[in-house]
């Protein structure tokens, strides 16, 4: 059953160990408490990364880690992850990247007011080893399925918009969404 205020936040992770805990942090830290963390770890063998998702699983409730044998990808993670959600919100965030602390109130309050379906917000791209930022990325001011459906060919506009987190789903309250097979360019045409 879908919860209707829930996020689930989608996570695939390998061998992230540098920045998976700043990223965990900053999604479990959010403002907007109604959340659930799915992760997919896949394949890491990375023991750092392992250990991470080892303890915040047993820490937060919240937090649900799934396992996988051997690597498949993070197009295949995101579908594990999406396929244990129960949240009526989708939000992608990479185990490198890291949400302000209001993200979600924000996108949620914001996809409310306008009662849209899909929303993606800018985001700042910032070199970690060098402690600086080297970017911004500004989010369109309005996407129609038909411009999504047109801009999902384009890989930096896919890339930019579900692999950094900033894509939700507003799933309808009977949760009938065709999402287990869910692709990163294709999210954004699900039901267009």
């Amino acid at each position: 059953m879908v919860s209707n205020r829930l996020v689930s936040v989608i996570m695939p992770t390998y061998n992230a160990g540098k920045y998976l805990a700043d990223s965990i942090s900053s999604i479990l830290d959010q403002t907007y408490l109604d959340l659930e963390l799915l992760i997919t770890d896949d394949g890491s063998t990375d023991p750092v990364t392992l250990d991470i998702l080892h303890k915040i699983e047993e820490r937060d409730s919240r937090v649900d880690v799934l396992y996988l044998d051997h690597n498949h990808g993070a197009g295949y993670a995101r579908n594990k992850s999406i396929e244990r959600a129960k949240g009526r919100y989708i939000a992608f965030c990479d185990s490198d990247d890291r949400w302000t602390l209001d993200k979600l109130e924000k996108q949620i309050a914001f996809m409310n007011q306008k009662q849209c379906a899909l929303s993606c917000a800018s985001y700042i791209i910032f070199n970690f080893d060098e402690q600086k930022t080297v970017g911004i990325n500004i989010a369109p001011p309005k996407i129609t399925f038909s411009s999504a459906a047109a801009l999902s060919s384009s890989s930096s506009f896919a890339l930019r918009t579900t692999a950094n987190s900033y894509l939700f789903i507003a799933l309808p309250p009977c949760g009938l969404w065709p999402l287990t097979s869910v692709s990163r360019a294709r999210i954004l045409m699900c039901h267009g």
